[in-house]
């Protein structure tokens, strides 16, 4: 039986879904449920940015609103404010590793 390879398109690249694939995570909230707000500085972004990527991750999650139980919605300018210092950072260490960005927001994730 003939099975199609699984890829996505990420700015014109192929990537290959033949095997798992490892997401970093980089919450950049002061309100995060997972790590207490930890990286909501420049200095914390890069170091988490380099550890990520130095331990194998193949893909970088940021997200800049928290989504823990009980959490405010932050406003739309609050949360594109902390996701583009932490995609410059990301960009300027890495331009090659892919980005997701975990939003509800369309606006957010179109940027």
């Amino acid at each position: 039986m003939f099975t199609q390879k699984q890829t996505i398109n990420v700015k014109g690249k192929l990537m290959d879904f033949e095997y798992p694939k490892v997401m970093g995570i980089l919450n950049i909230t002061p309100d995060s449920f997972y790590d207490g707000g930890r990286y909501t500085t420049s200095e914390s972004i890069k170091k988490r940015v380099k550890e990520i990527i130095n331990e194998g991750a193949d893909i970088i999650d940021a997200g800049g609103m928290s989504s823990r139980p009980g959490a405010d919605i932050i406003d739309e300018k609050t949360e594109w404010n902390r996701l583009e210092k932490a995609l410059d950072i990301i960009r300027n260490i890495s331009a090659e590793i892919p980005v997701s960005v975990d939003t509800f927001r369309s606006n957010i994730a179109h940027q």
